[in-house]
């Protein structure tokens, strides 16, 4: 024999009350958000993308410019390319780790977190402008 809540608590409106404030659905997920946090993630991927491939390309443009300089025995070396490289490849894993993972987690919680990407698109532009002045920074 199994026994009700009602006859262990009595038949009052409170306890009907807390057993359906306690069995109510979750908050219900955003489908939109959703979709726009994936697009969003999927063009910082894009840009990180860029980025990298920026960062080689500064790199190779800087050994064949120094190679070309050793055959006429001038100096052309920019040590400030290695750094520009560093900050293009360390900037853009750090930003999208952070990205995928608060993204992630936000998106578990319920809460809105297209922004999340936005501000990592952001980041991203802005590690790609650095290293492009950091790039041309000394390089005259």
């Amino acid at each position: 024999m199994t026994a009700s809540y009602k006859e262990f608590l009595g038949d009052d409106a409170i306890v009907d009350n807390l057993v359906m404030t306690t069995t109510q659905p979750p908050a219900r997920r955003r489908p939109a958000d959703r979709v726009v946090t994936i697009l969003l993630l999927t063009a910082h991927a894009l840009l990180a993308l860029y980025t990298v491939a920026g960062a080689f390309g500064i790199q190779s443009y800087q050994e064949e410019e120094e190679s070309r300089c050793r055959s006429h025995d001038l100096d052309c070396s920019n040590p400030w390319v290695a750094v520009a490289a560093w900050i293009g490849w360390g900037g853009t894993g750090l930003l999208f780790i952070l990205d995928l993972v608060f993204a992630i987690r936000w998106m578990r919680k319920g809460r809105p977190a297209f922004y999340v990407p936005l501000l990592g698109c952001l980041g991203q532009v802005a590690v790609f402008v650095a290293m492009i002045v950091i790039n041309r920074w000394k390089a005259g």
